[in-house]
């Protein structure tokens, strides 16, 4: 890198309101970097993390990496598929289940459950 192309406290300064508003701007681009497991394009052969992140905001190369966006693999999309039919298997079972379990109940409800506990009567 030659020295004119040196980042200069102006330059990155027209950039924001305050020093503060770019501090917390680098430290949530870095947090973003690391979280994703990605260095710097430094663009340089210097190898200072914050001096980095600093060039990258300059060139405006600053991007985010959103994390949270959901990329799905044929093999994740498979593996998906599998758990979602062996749900549906395990539910309808369930189900075939329970309506057996009422069936048994209702013919045990027409026997008469009490015929052994003989009468009551009053002996007062």
């Amino acid at each position: 890198m030659e020295l004119k192309d040196q980042l200069t406290n102006q330059e990155i300064k027209e950039k924001f309101k305050s020093d503060f508003e770019l501090v917390n701007y680098a430290i949530r681009l870095a947090e973003s970097l690391i979280k994703a497991g990605k260095e710097p394009d430094f663009g340089t052969d210097v190898r200072n993390y914050a001096y980095g992140i600093l060039q990258m905001i300059l060139d405006g190369r600053d991007e985010f990496i959103d994390l949270t966006k959901h990329v799905e693999t044929p093999e994740v999309a498979e593996a998906k598929e599998a758990i979602l039919r062996r749900v549906a298997e395990a539910r309808a079972q369930f189900e075939k289940d329970m309506a057996d379990e009422d069936e048994e109940d209702d013919e045990d409800d027409d026997d008469d459950d009490f015929d052994d506990l003989g009468d009551f009567d009053d002996e007062d």
